[in-house]
Protein backbone atom coordinates (compact mmCIF):
# COMPACT_ATOMS: atom_id res chain seq x y z
CA UNK A 1 0.00 0.00 0.00
CA UNK A 2 1.29 3.44 -0.90
CA UNK A 3 1.63 5.96 1.93
CA UNK A 4 -0.75 8.92 1.97
CA UNK A 5 0.44 12.39 0.97
CA UNK A 6 2.79 14.03 3.43
CA UNK A 7 1.47 16.99 5.36
CA UNK A 8 3.05 20.30 4.25
CA UNK A 9 5.14 20.88 7.42
CA UNK A 10 7.11 17.67 6.82
CA UNK A 11 8.13 18.55 3.29
CA UNK A 12 11.79 19.06 2.52
CA UNK A 13 11.96 20.62 -0.92
CA UNK A 14 15.05 21.28 -3.01
CA UNK A 15 14.44 23.69 -5.89
CA UNK A 16 16.74 23.70 -8.90
CA UNK A 17 16.73 26.77 -11.11
CA UNK A 18 18.88 28.88 -13.42
CA UNK A 19 17.01 32.09 -12.53
CA UNK A 20 16.29 33.99 -9.35
CA UNK A 21 15.52 37.19 -11.21
CA UNK A 22 12.22 39.02 -11.10
CA UNK A 23 10.62 37.08 -13.95
CA UNK A 24 7.31 35.31 -13.50
CA UNK A 25 8.72 31.80 -13.17
CA UNK A 26 11.16 32.84 -10.45
CA UNK A 27 8.49 34.79 -8.56
CA UNK A 28 6.17 31.77 -8.62
CA UNK A 29 8.97 29.65 -7.20
CA UNK A 30 9.75 32.23 -4.52
CA UNK A 31 6.14 32.34 -3.35
CA UNK A 32 5.88 28.57 -3.14
CA UNK A 33 9.16 28.05 -1.29
CA UNK A 34 8.26 30.77 1.21
CA UNK A 35 4.95 29.02 1.82
CA UNK A 36 6.69 25.69 2.48
CA UNK A 37 9.02 27.42 4.93
CA UNK A 38 6.16 29.27 6.62
CA UNK A 39 4.28 25.99 7.14
CA UNK A 40 7.23 24.51 9.02
CA UNK A 41 8.83 22.62 6.17
CA UNK A 42 12.28 23.07 4.68
CA UNK A 43 13.12 24.70 1.39
CA UNK A 44 16.49 25.24 -0.24
CA UNK A 45 17.61 26.26 -3.72
CA UNK A 46 20.39 24.85 -5.87
CA UNK A 47 21.46 27.91 -7.84
CA UNK A 48 24.55 29.62 -9.18
CA UNK A 49 24.34 33.37 -9.56
CA UNK A 50 23.47 36.56 -7.74
CA UNK A 51 20.07 37.72 -9.00
CA UNK A 52 17.68 39.74 -6.78
CA UNK A 53 15.56 36.90 -5.37
CA UNK A 54 18.63 35.14 -3.98
CA UNK A 55 18.96 37.69 -1.19
CA UNK A 56 15.20 37.74 -0.65
CA UNK A 57 15.20 33.96 -0.14
CA UNK A 58 18.15 34.11 2.23
CA UNK A 59 16.35 36.74 4.29
CA UNK A 60 13.42 34.34 4.61
CA UNK A 61 15.72 31.62 5.94
CA UNK A 62 15.77 29.61 2.72
CA UNK A 63 19.19 28.27 1.81
CA UNK A 64 20.67 29.11 -1.58
CA UNK A 65 23.88 27.44 -2.73
CA UNK A 66 25.76 25.47 -5.36
CA UNK A 67 26.15 22.19 -3.47
CA UNK A 68 23.60 20.09 -1.58
CA UNK A 69 23.14 16.56 -0.22
CA UNK A 70 20.16 15.10 -2.07
CA UNK A 71 19.44 12.64 0.74
CA UNK A 72 18.38 15.57 2.93
CA UNK A 73 15.25 16.18 0.83
CA UNK A 74 11.93 14.55 0.00
CA UNK A 75 11.36 16.26 -3.33
CA UNK A 76 13.26 18.07 -6.07
CA UNK A 77 11.45 20.89 -7.85
CA UNK A 78 13.00 21.70 -11.22
CA UNK A 79 11.75 25.13 -12.26
CA UNK A 80 11.32 25.82 -16.01
CA UNK A 81 11.95 23.66 -19.04
CA UNK A 82 15.27 25.43 -19.52
CA UNK A 83 16.59 23.36 -16.57
CA UNK A 84 15.41 20.04 -18.04
CA UNK A 85 18.91 18.58 -18.06
CA UNK A 86 18.84 18.33 -14.27
CA UNK A 87 15.73 16.16 -14.12
CA UNK A 88 16.92 12.73 -15.24
CA UNK A 89 19.99 12.64 -13.00
CA UNK A 90 18.22 13.97 -9.90
CA UNK A 91 15.26 11.62 -10.46
CA UNK A 92 17.57 8.71 -9.65
CA UNK A 93 17.70 9.98 -6.05
CA UNK A 94 14.49 11.97 -5.51
CA UNK A 95 10.99 12.28 -6.92
CA UNK A 96 10.91 15.30 -9.23
CA UNK A 97 8.23 17.93 -9.67
CA UNK A 98 8.99 19.48 -13.07
CA UNK A 99 7.38 22.95 -13.29
CA UNK A 100 7.11 24.18 -16.89
CA UNK A 101 6.39 27.86 -17.48
CA UNK A 102 7.34 28.17 -21.16
CA UNK A 103 5.10 28.44 -24.19
CA UNK A 104 5.22 28.00 -27.96
CA UNK A 105 8.38 30.01 -28.68
CA UNK A 106 10.57 27.25 -27.28
CA UNK A 107 9.34 24.84 -29.95
CA UNK A 108 10.33 27.32 -32.63
CA UNK A 109 13.82 27.89 -31.29
CA UNK A 110 14.87 24.72 -29.44
CA UNK A 111 13.26 21.70 -31.12
CA UNK A 112 16.65 20.02 -31.21
CA UNK A 113 16.19 19.51 -27.45
CA UNK A 114 12.91 17.61 -27.85
CA UNK A 115 14.45 14.15 -27.13
CA UNK A 116 15.89 15.47 -23.87
CA UNK A 117 12.57 17.13 -22.95
CA UNK A 118 10.79 13.83 -23.51
CA UNK A 119 13.22 12.04 -21.20
CA UNK A 120 12.82 14.70 -18.52
CA UNK A 121 9.03 14.56 -18.65
CA UNK A 122 9.07 10.76 -18.41
CA UNK A 123 11.42 10.85 -15.41
CA UNK A 124 9.25 13.28 -13.43
CA UNK A 125 6.88 12.24 -10.68
CA UNK A 126 4.69 15.21 -11.55
CA UNK A 127 4.81 17.66 -14.47
CA UNK A 128 3.13 20.99 -13.72
CA UNK A 129 1.94 23.39 -16.41
CA UNK A 130 0.22 26.73 -15.95
CA UNK A 131 -2.44 26.09 -18.57
CA UNK A 132 -4.15 23.23 -20.40
CA UNK A 133 -2.90 24.82 -23.63
CA UNK A 134 0.68 23.96 -22.71
CA UNK A 135 -0.14 20.37 -21.79
CA UNK A 136 -2.66 19.60 -24.51
CA UNK A 137 -1.17 21.51 -27.44
CA UNK A 138 2.33 22.94 -27.05
CA UNK A 139 4.13 20.04 -25.34
CA UNK A 140 1.68 17.23 -26.08
CA UNK A 141 4.06 15.44 -28.47
CA UNK A 142 6.64 14.98 -25.72
CA UNK A 143 4.30 13.70 -22.98
CA UNK A 144 3.42 10.28 -24.40
CA UNK A 145 5.57 8.60 -21.75
CA UNK A 146 3.81 10.36 -18.85
CA UNK A 147 0.71 8.87 -17.23
CA UNK A 148 -2.16 11.38 -17.35
CA UNK A 149 -2.49 11.54 -13.56
CA UNK A 150 1.09 12.81 -13.38
CA UNK A 151 0.29 15.90 -15.47
CA UNK A 152 -1.09 18.85 -13.50
CA UNK A 153 -2.27 22.39 -14.28
CA UNK A 154 -1.69 25.10 -11.69
CA UNK A 155 -2.44 28.69 -12.63
CA UNK A 156 -0.34 31.47 -11.05
CA UNK A 157 -1.68 33.96 -8.55
CA UNK A 158 -1.96 37.71 -8.17
CA UNK A 159 1.01 39.14 -6.24
CA UNK A 160 0.23 39.60 -2.56
CA UNK A 161 1.35 43.25 -2.61
CA UNK A 162 -1.33 43.93 -5.23
CA UNK A 163 -4.05 41.65 -3.89
CA UNK A 164 -3.94 43.36 -0.51
CA UNK A 165 -4.62 46.82 -1.98
CA UNK A 166 -7.90 48.19 -3.29
CA UNK A 167 -8.19 48.46 -7.09
CA UNK A 168 -7.68 51.93 -8.53
CA UNK A 169 -10.85 53.41 -10.10
CA UNK A 170 -10.42 54.42 -13.73
CA UNK A 171 -10.57 58.20 -13.95
CA UNK A 172 -10.48 60.77 -16.79
CA UNK A 173 -7.07 61.81 -18.04
CA UNK A 174 -5.87 65.12 -16.67
CA UNK A 175 -5.63 67.94 -19.26
CA UNK A 176 -2.05 68.82 -20.06
CA UNK A 177 -0.68 65.53 -18.70
CA UNK A 178 0.23 62.59 -20.93
CA UNK A 179 -1.71 59.33 -20.82
CA UNK A 180 0.47 56.73 -19.15
CA UNK A 181 0.89 53.34 -20.81
CA UNK A 182 2.64 50.63 -18.83
CA UNK A 183 4.08 47.29 -19.91
CA UNK A 184 5.83 44.84 -17.57
CA UNK A 185 8.12 42.07 -18.77
CA UNK A 186 11.60 41.48 -20.12
CA UNK A 187 12.37 43.65 -23.16
CA UNK A 188 13.28 40.88 -25.58
CA UNK A 189 11.90 39.60 -28.90
CA UNK A 190 9.33 37.07 -27.60
CA UNK A 191 7.50 39.92 -25.87
CA UNK A 192 7.43 41.88 -29.17
CA UNK A 193 8.38 45.21 -27.58
CA UNK A 194 8.97 46.59 -31.06
CA UNK A 195 5.22 46.37 -31.71
CA UNK A 196 4.52 48.39 -28.57
CA UNK A 197 7.14 50.97 -29.54
CA UNK A 198 5.63 51.35 -33.01
CA UNK A 199 2.14 51.56 -31.49
CA UNK A 200 3.11 54.41 -29.17
CA UNK A 201 4.94 56.32 -31.90
CA UNK A 202 1.93 55.99 -34.23
CA UNK A 203 -0.47 57.25 -31.56
CA UNK A 204 1.82 60.20 -30.87
CA UNK A 205 1.90 60.92 -34.61
CA UNK A 206 -1.90 61.00 -34.52
CA UNK A 207 -1.74 63.71 -31.88
CA UNK A 208 -2.24 61.81 -28.64
CA UNK A 209 -0.27 63.05 -25.64
CA UNK A 210 1.11 59.88 -24.08
CA UNK A 211 4.13 58.24 -22.50
CA UNK A 212 5.05 54.56 -22.30
CA UNK A 213 7.02 52.90 -19.51
CA UNK A 214 8.53 49.46 -20.02
CA UNK A 215 9.40 47.70 -16.77
CA UNK A 216 11.54 44.59 -17.06
CA UNK A 217 14.97 43.16 -17.66
CA UNK A 218 17.09 44.93 -20.27
CA UNK A 219 19.62 42.10 -20.42
CA UNK A 220 18.48 41.08 -23.92
CA UNK A 221 17.58 44.55 -25.21
CA UNK A 222 20.16 44.37 -28.01
CA UNK A 223 18.55 41.16 -29.33
CA UNK A 224 15.61 43.22 -30.57
CA UNK A 225 15.63 44.45 -34.15
CA UNK A 226 17.79 47.45 -35.00
CA UNK A 227 14.79 49.47 -36.17
CA UNK A 228 13.16 49.27 -32.73
CA UNK A 229 16.38 50.31 -31.00
CA UNK A 230 16.72 53.26 -33.36
CA UNK A 231 13.10 54.29 -32.72
CA UNK A 232 13.74 54.25 -28.98
CA UNK A 233 16.67 56.60 -29.49
CA UNK A 234 14.84 58.86 -31.94
CA UNK A 235 11.69 59.12 -29.79
CA UNK A 236 13.35 58.95 -26.39
CA UNK A 237 10.86 61.41 -24.87
CA UNK A 238 8.00 58.95 -25.39
CA UNK A 239 9.59 56.08 -23.49
CA UNK A 240 11.06 55.14 -20.13
CA UNK A 241 12.86 51.81 -19.72
CA UNK A 242 13.31 51.14 -16.00
CA UNK A 243 14.92 47.72 -15.99
CA UNK A 244 13.74 45.17 -13.41
CA UNK A 245 11.95 46.57 -10.37
CA UNK A 246 10.90 44.97 -7.07
CA UNK A 247 7.26 43.93 -6.78
CA UNK A 248 6.39 46.89 -4.56
CA UNK A 249 7.67 49.36 -7.14
CA UNK A 250 5.87 47.55 -9.95
CA UNK A 251 2.65 47.77 -7.92
CA UNK A 252 3.16 51.52 -7.53
CA UNK A 253 3.71 51.95 -11.27
CA UNK A 254 0.52 50.00 -12.00
CA UNK A 255 -1.48 52.31 -9.77
CA UNK A 256 -0.17 55.37 -11.62
CA UNK A 257 -0.84 54.14 -15.17
CA UNK A 258 -3.90 54.68 -17.37
CA UNK A 259 -3.59 51.64 -19.66
CA UNK A 260 -1.70 48.37 -19.41
CA UNK A 261 -0.43 47.06 -22.73
CA UNK A 262 1.19 43.75 -23.65
CA UNK A 263 2.14 43.12 -27.28
CA UNK A 264 3.70 39.74 -26.44
CA UNK A 265 3.72 37.06 -29.11
CA UNK A 266 3.80 34.13 -26.70
CA UNK A 267 2.92 33.58 -23.03
CA UNK A 268 1.90 30.53 -21.04
CA UNK A 269 0.13 32.70 -18.46
CA UNK A 270 1.43 36.19 -17.79
CA UNK A 271 1.60 37.10 -14.11
CA UNK A 272 2.24 40.72 -15.08
CA UNK A 273 -1.10 40.93 -16.90
CA UNK A 274 -2.84 39.28 -13.94
CA UNK A 275 -1.35 41.84 -11.56
CA UNK A 276 -2.39 44.70 -13.84
CA UNK A 277 -5.92 43.33 -13.98
CA UNK A 278 -6.10 43.08 -10.19
CA UNK A 279 -5.12 46.75 -9.96
CA UNK A 280 -8.09 47.71 -12.12
CA UNK A 281 -6.11 48.88 -15.14
CA UNK A 282 -7.82 48.50 -18.51
CA UNK A 283 -5.92 45.98 -20.61
CA UNK A 284 -4.81 46.13 -24.25
CA UNK A 285 -3.38 42.68 -24.96
CA UNK A 286 -2.30 40.31 -27.67
CA UNK A 287 -4.92 37.67 -28.35
CA UNK A 288 -2.98 34.57 -27.26
CA UNK A 289 -4.29 31.02 -27.49
CA UNK A 290 -3.15 29.97 -24.04
CA UNK A 291 -5.27 32.52 -22.17
CA UNK A 292 -8.17 32.88 -24.58
CA UNK A 293 -10.58 31.57 -21.94
CA UNK A 294 -9.36 34.18 -19.43
CA UNK A 295 -9.05 37.45 -21.37
CA UNK A 296 -12.13 38.10 -23.49
CA UNK A 297 -12.33 40.88 -26.04
CA UNK A 298 -14.81 43.56 -25.05
CA UNK A 299 -15.54 41.81 -21.75
CA UNK A 300 -12.45 42.30 -19.58
CA UNK A 301 -9.84 43.46 -22.13
CA UNK A 302 -9.30 44.63 -25.68
CA UNK A 303 -7.40 42.09 -27.78
CA UNK A 304 -5.41 42.35 -31.01
CA UNK A 305 -3.70 39.63 -33.05
CA UNK A 306 0.02 39.37 -32.21
CA UNK A 307 1.96 41.57 -34.60
CA UNK A 308 -1.06 43.64 -35.66
CA UNK A 309 0.32 47.02 -34.58
CA UNK A 310 -2.53 49.04 -36.09
CA UNK A 311 -5.10 46.99 -34.14
CA UNK A 312 -3.09 47.31 -30.95
CA UNK A 313 -2.88 51.08 -31.43
CA UNK A 314 -6.63 51.25 -32.07
CA UNK A 315 -7.27 49.45 -28.77
CA UNK A 316 -4.88 51.60 -26.75
CA UNK A 317 -6.40 54.75 -28.23
CA UNK A 318 -9.91 53.53 -27.34
CA UNK A 319 -8.91 52.91 -23.72
CA UNK A 320 -7.24 56.30 -23.39
CA UNK A 321 -10.05 58.27 -24.98
CA UNK A 322 -13.16 56.32 -23.93
CA UNK A 323 -12.74 56.25 -20.18
CA UNK A 324 -16.21 54.77 -19.48
CA UNK A 325 -15.19 51.83 -21.67
CA UNK A 326 -11.88 51.64 -19.82
CA UNK A 327 -13.70 51.69 -16.48
CA UNK A 328 -16.07 48.90 -17.50
CA UNK A 329 -13.28 46.67 -18.78
CA UNK A 330 -11.08 47.47 -15.77
CA UNK A 331 -13.84 46.51 -13.34
CA UNK A 332 -14.37 43.20 -15.13
CA UNK A 333 -10.61 42.57 -15.17
CA UNK A 334 -10.57 42.92 -11.37
CA UNK A 335 -13.28 40.26 -11.08
CA UNK A 336 -11.31 37.97 -13.37
CA UNK A 337 -8.11 38.46 -11.35
CA UNK A 338 -9.90 37.49 -8.15
CA UNK A 339 -10.25 33.97 -9.51
CA UNK A 340 -6.47 33.62 -9.19
CA UNK A 341 -5.92 33.92 -5.45
CA UNK A 342 -2.68 33.21 -3.65
CA UNK A 343 -4.23 30.76 -1.17
CA UNK A 344 -5.69 28.58 -3.93
CA UNK A 345 -2.39 28.63 -5.85
CA UNK A 346 -0.34 27.61 -2.81
CA UNK A 347 -2.83 24.94 -1.75
CA UNK A 348 -2.80 23.44 -5.23
CA UNK A 349 0.99 23.45 -5.48
CA UNK A 350 1.33 21.96 -2.01
CA UNK A 351 -1.10 19.19 -2.90
CA UNK A 352 0.75 18.39 -6.11
CA UNK A 353 4.09 18.35 -4.26
CA UNK A 354 2.64 15.99 -1.64
CA UNK A 355 1.36 13.68 -4.35
CA UNK A 356 4.76 13.70 -6.06
CA UNK A 357 6.37 12.53 -2.83
CA UNK A 358 3.74 9.93 -1.98
CA UNK A 359 3.49 8.54 -5.52
CA UNK A 360 7.01 8.54 -7.03
CA UNK A 361 7.90 6.70 -10.21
Amino acid sequence: MKPGPQTPPSMRVLAITHSLGLDGAALCLYDFLCAIQDMGGRADVLYRGDQPLKQALLERGIGVGEQVALQDYDLALVNTLRDHRRVVEIAKALPVLFWVHEGLTLLQTHMHLAPAWTQAFSASSRVVFQTSWQAEQVFKSFLHGVAPHRIERVAPAVAETIRAAEPVPVSPLQPGLPGQILSVGGVYPRKRPGDLVRCVIELARQGLDLHCTLVGSLEWLDQNDAHMLEQLRTHAGLFTLTGELPREQVAARLRQAHVYCSASGDESFSMAVLDAAATGLPLALSDLTGTRDTWLHGINALLAPPGAVDCLAWNVRALLQDRPLAARLGAQAVLTARRFGRDAFLQRMTTVASQAIADPL
